[in-house]
């Protein structure tokens, strides 16, 4: 945290009149390297614990809206590792009713900013990993907002999938699928684009094999 105050005190002696955004994994989930689980990541009770707590990543946002910051960007898990919690989980809960918005807050990619809005911090909340309701991803969205679980929706995949917004919202885009081939070119450190319906993304992933 001292890492981060630092940065963001530079950045605002350095640059005037400028809007400082921070992104953050507030739950790391259950991870495991070799088969052993390594206890103790954001989201932990302790260092020693693998039981989840969101006290710890809450206590750190309150302190980076301390420093100064004006949007905070929630996300969570690490999809190698626990893709079901992450910010791109690979399915939807069961308990998850496209019509019935309440049911929202069992699916993480709410949840997580419903329990940042509760701190009160007066700055806006982005709620990300939005691509993965692909033709819902408006309605979802949209629902999200009007009840106040978030203020901002994050559709970065999407934007791959099919840059045109308007598009999104007309209902006529061309969705994110979830391969991950994007995050596989990204890895590889070439061009990132969707791999999926882009045909030079497509030939750029086969060439990394």
């Amino acid at each position: 945290m001292r890492f981060s105050e630092r940065i963001i005190n530079g950045i605002k002696e350095k640059v005037r009149d400028t809007c400082i955004m921070v992104r953050i994994s507030i739950d790391e989930g259950d991870i495991t390297t070799k088969g052993e689980p390594m206890p103790g990541s954001i989201g932990a009770k302790g260092p020693d614990s693998m039981e989840h707590s969101l006290e710890e990543p809450l206590e750190m946002i309150g302190m980076l809206k301390s420093y100064g910051i004006d949007i905070i960007n929630i996300t969570a898990g690490i999809p190698a590792y626990n893709a079901d919690i992450c910010s791109r989980p690979s399915k939807t809960p069961a308990s998850f009713d496209l019509k019935n918005p309440e049911t929202y807050a069992e699916y993480h990619h709410p949840a997580y900013p419903i329990a940042v809005k509760k701190l009160n911090l007066g700055i806006p909340v982005i709620a990300t990993g939005f691509s993965a309701f692909g033709k819902n991803v408006a309605q979802v969205g949209e629902n999200v907002i009007q009840r106040g679980f978030a203020d901002i929706i994050g559709i970065g995949r999407q934007s791959l999938a099919d840059p045109g917004v308007e598009r999104i919202l007309w209902g006529e885009a061309d969705y994110c699928v979830r391969c991950n081939g994007c995050a596989k070119l990204l890895v590889g450190q070439v061009a990132v684009g969707c791999s999926w319906y882009d045909e030079k993304s497509k030939e750029r992933l086969k060439q990394l094999g």
